[in-house]
């Protein structure tokens, strides 16, 4: 993990520590705060596996190896049982003696020690809502690292720190008294990073304690046990870019020693553990989610949720990124902005490098379509473009799912950049607009441009054919309001 050391630099002076966490409580006191909006539940994990299973394979992954991690830290990362488990309805990370010299098997010659490091990747994903876990840290002494924290789910595309970092409790055990808040981006990472510490004034391990980050379109805000004591926006770490309005994915990990966890004490004594009780994410209708407007070209980067996708750089013609690795399962959704109720046609810019056949279905809540098969298109980056169907959209906001088919799970069927979404038919009945109250129509100069306001051009009637309506402006702009029966 990436993290600040010039804070902490700063933080090793207990008259230092005193003075930051007053000027801290001074400022968010100051701060107005939005009353707080009212959370759901949209994804947990309460660790209710049997005693001495792995962690369950639908929320993590891991990452695997011993090469420091950037921060020159000892351990070696592994998925054994070992090392990440469930116990007594809690996630067990374990952090284990591997020198030898302790009567075990010395397993991985280039590290004295094992953990694990388990993370949400490539399985699910957020942006924006509460993010809460509730640890014990473990109680020995110098040179510890464990934490809870978040990455960009884009990091593969456009790496650290462009994919911005949310550290929501890192501890290191040689400042046992307290934990830090951070955010990591371009231009504020290292030690350049912007954070904040909240002191207990008793040693951390002591007893679990309750992390959360409520994350909003612009401001980020830190608590320890529901006691706020750090908040971030763009203006705090400006002229840089604010990278915290994208999906991030969940980490938790135990490392040792490095550029933050410090030296390692002599007398430290192994297995050193981690226990968390759950990890569990709310969200609120409230906050803003990104919308699409349509008709027109929706990119896949610009999804309000996903499952199962990875984003990569596109070699398709506009840039960008697209959805990749996508298997049996895998979806993003996509908040569209639909001017009017009304049949919708959709394409799919698709690639798949594989002979296994897959399909996309779209679906919203009253309608479906499935595309044709996809098979390979000669490549994961060679493009082509794939005519779907038509769905039913209700105007105004409408969550759009895209669906992976696939015969296979876990086997990687296509990649998505784009789909395009456009008007075929209005389906509200208007009625004649002579005689009534009539606000809004279309415009239809061969192809659909925009709404118009009726109240401000008088309009003429044209024709009445059995489907639709035609009439004409006699003033100025030109074009027919198109409007079915």
């Amino acid at each position: 993990m990436i993290t600040s050391e010039a804070l902490l630099m700063k933080k090793s002076s207990s008259p230092y520590r005193v003075l930051l966490r007053l000027l801290s409580l001074l400022a968010l006191v100051q701060a107005p705060l939005a009353a707080p909006a009212e959370y759901l539940l949209v994804w947990s994990d309460e660790f209710n596996l049997p005693d001495g299973s792995a962690p369950d394979p639908a929320n993590w992954n891991y990452d695997i190896g011993g090469w420091g991690w950037g921060n020159q830290e000892s351990q070696y990362y592994t998925t054994s049982t070992d090392n990440a488990r469930i116990e007594n309805g809690e996630l067990v990370i374990e952090l284990r003696d591997d020198t030898g010299l302790n009567g075990a098997p010395d397993l991985y010659p280039n590290n004295d020690y094992t953990s694990a490091r388990l993370l949400t990747k490539d399985k699910h994903d957020w942006r924006y809502g509460r993010i809460e876990a509730r640890i014990k840290v473990p109680d020995g002494g110098a040179g510890l690292w464990p934490a809870f924290w978040m990455l960009g789910n884009d990091i593969d595309a456009v790496g650290w720190p462009q994919c911005g970092e949310i550290d929501i409790m890192e501890y290191v055990s040689r400042l046992p008294d307290e934990i830090f808040g951070t955010i990591h981006g371009p231009g504020y990472s290292g030690g350049a990073a912007y954070g904040n510490i909240y002191y207990f004034g008793q040693p951390v391990a002591n007893d679990y304690h309750t992390y959360a980050v409520e994350w909003e379109p612009n401001q980020i805000r830190w608590y320890v046990d529901d006691i706020l004591y750090h908040i971030a926006s763009p203006a705090d770490i400006a002229p840089n870019q604010w990278v915290f309005d994208h999906n991030h994915f969940i980490i938790l990990n135990v490392a040792i020693g490095g550029t933050f966890g410090g030296g390692i004490a002599r007398n430290i004594t192994f297995p050193q553990r981690m226990l968390v009780d759950y990890v569990r994410v709310y969200q609120n209708d409230e906050i803003a989610l990104p919308t699409v407007d349509i008709p027109g070209v929706v990119q896949a980067e610009d999804y309000s949720n996903q499952s199962g996708a990875r984003f990569e750089t596109t070699t398709d013609s506009g840039g960008g990124l697209n959805a990749g690795f996508l298997a049996d399962g895998d979806y993003l959704e996509y908040l569209l902005n639909s001017p009017v109720a009304g049949t919708y046609s959709l394409e799919a810019r698709v690639a798949s490098g594989t002979d296994v056949t897959g399909r996309l279905i779209f679906s919203t809540e009253s309608d479906s379509v499935s595309s044709p098969d996809i098979t390979n298109t000669g490549g994961w980056q060679a493009w082509s473009t794939l005519a779907v169907g038509e769905i039913d959209l209700p105007a105004g906001l409408v969550t759009l799912r895209m669906t992976v088919e696939s015969p296979g799970p876990g086997i990687d069927a296509m990649n998505i950049n784009w789909m395009d979404v456009q008007l075929v038919n209005i389906s509200t009945d208007y009625g004649m607009f002579n005689g009534f109250d009539w606000v809004n129509g279309w415009v239809d100069t061969g192809a659909f441009m925009g709404w118009v306001n009726l109240e401000n051009y008088p309009w003429t009637y044209v024709e009445d054919l059995d489907s639709y309506i035609y009439a004409a402006p006699s003033t100025s702009p030109g074009g027919w309001i198109y409007l079915p029966k």
